[in-house]
């Protein structure tokens, strides 16, 4: 085996299958009632704080919301947004008129004084998305929590997100990315119902957008109460609702509005104009002779780890966690792994080879992975003394859901111990690349 230990494929392909892991394990992290134990108020704490700020403020609501959005989209539900810093996401475009940071930091501060260094921030946020959308009378739903807090954020990774002038075309290739479909499209961008925009964004719809004229896809009569709110040269940082009547409550006027050319961004607008998604609209309204959707169902069911995520590849993710912390697509999207070239535990060789050769391994690399894993023994690179402990805690044919510390002696400190527990042969995982 000397040699394979020697070999750089050998390591790409275990750095590969260590990926693969960590992505695994972060996504089987997620579950209703995850604080159940270490945090019981964790839910309720995070909507006291969401509420006490929506009294005072009800566009607090669409901008935790669309924060949240951002989060997701960009690495998934991972809170990398709330990342202070030079070129962080944060920091970019699409992001600087990003609001509700505030409601964060309050509920973060309550946690920490309730359970000191227990919830996550993306947890936090997540919660707070959904109590935005309950409190304007929309749907309530179990939000499976466990989340970790991402630790990159980097503002050139926000060129995914989707822009206000964005085709549909573009929006739907974008959406694709995360295993997304149309109908998923139409009903996220249906969450502009509780949104708002600044003059800024939409402006230039109003003034000279085809010869002298506003856009004409816009409702004429909706023209001139568009520019009295955000008049020529005005101030551009001046936020209206996208869902003119019905701005703070979520409900399918949204849609009406684009029906009836009353859309704000042009990219809303669009949805109604491209075949492709006014079919979608027309379903969420329940126009005669389509099939209706429950615009609350879909929407909620994007965030529900258990319906949209899983089907997009489970965890995230989201990226979320949506849009939830660890789903497939988005550790493929951030040139990580797609877990469909995990090869199984019954496939044939010919499709390992395949699997194996995606990424430059050969017959030889492939041989000398299943044999390192299947020499009859115990891992050699398990100190042989530590064998017996781990054989007591997860006995052959025990039950395999059983947990135990990664970092044995010190599980629940953070401290350097977990690199001692590497030099000397007791790690849990193949963590002793790191060592060696």
């Amino acid at each position: 085996m000397k040699g394979a230990y020697t070999n750089p494929r050998f390591f790409l392909a275990m750095t590969v299958m260590l990926a693969m892991a960590a992505a695994l394990v972060q996504a089987q992290g997620t579950r209703v009632g995850f604080y159940a134990r270490t945090c019981p108020r964790a839910e309720s704490i995070v909507r006291s704080a969401v509420q006490s700020h929506f009294r005072s403020n009800p566009n607090i609501a669409p901008g935790l919301l669309r924060m949240h959005f951002h989060d997701c989209f960009v690495q998934g539900c991972d809170a990398s947004i709330l990342i202070d810093g030079p070129n962080t996401e944060k920091t970019a475009p699409p992001n600087r008129l990003l609001r509700g940071y505030e409601v964060i930091d309050d509920a973060k501060t309550q946690l920490e004084a309730a359970c000191p260094g227990v919830v996550s921030c993306a947890d936090i946020l997540t919660l707070a998305a959904r109590d935005s959308v309950f409190l304007t009378r929309g749907i309530n739903w179990a939000v499976p929590t466990g989340r970790r807090d991402g630790r990159v954020s980097l503002a050139s990774d926000t060129t995914i997100l989707p822009g206000f002038r964005e085709s549909i075309d573009s929006q739907k290739q974008k959406f694709a990315a995360f295993g997304l479909n149309t109908q998923d499209l139409v009903a996220l961008v249906g969450g502009h119902t509780i949104g708002t925009s600044a003059c800024q964004l939409f402006s230039y719809r109003l003034y000279n957008f085809t010869n002298g004229g506003p856009d004409p896809t816009i409702n004429p009569a909706f023209v001139p109460q568009l520019q009295a709110l955000c008049p020529q040269n005005g101030d551009g940082s001046r936020r209206i609702d996208l869902d003119t009547g019905s701005g703070n409550r979520f409900d399918t006027s949204f849609f009406a509005n684009l029906r009836n050319g009353r859309g704000i961004l042009e990219s809303d607008q669009k949805l109604w104009t491209d075949p492709s998604t006014r079919t979608f609209v027309q379903r969420f309204l329940g126009e005669k002779g389509s099939r209706p959707l429950n615009f609350n169902v879909e929407f909620a069911s994007y965030y529900d780890a258990k319906t949209q995520l899983e089907a997009a590849g489970p965890g995230v993710v989201s990226c979320a966690d949506i849009l939830t912390l660890a789903t497939r697509d988005s550790v493929f999207l951030k040139r990580g792994i797609n877990w469909a070239n995990l090869p199984g535990f019954k496939e044939s060789i010919g499709s390992q080879k395949q699997k194996f050769a995606a990424f430059g391994l050969n017959i030889q690399d492939l041989v000398a992975l299943v044999d390192y894993f299947t020499n009859g023994g115990p891992d050699p690179a398990i100190n042989p003394a530590f064998v017996p402990q781990l054989e007591a805690l997860c006995p052959q044919n025990g039950d395999g859901t059983r947990r135990i510390d990664l970092d044995t002696g010190s599980g629940n400190r953070f401290d350097t111990s977990f690199f001692v527990n590497l030099r000397n042969g007791r790690e849990i995982e193949y963590n002793k690349k790191l060592w060696m």
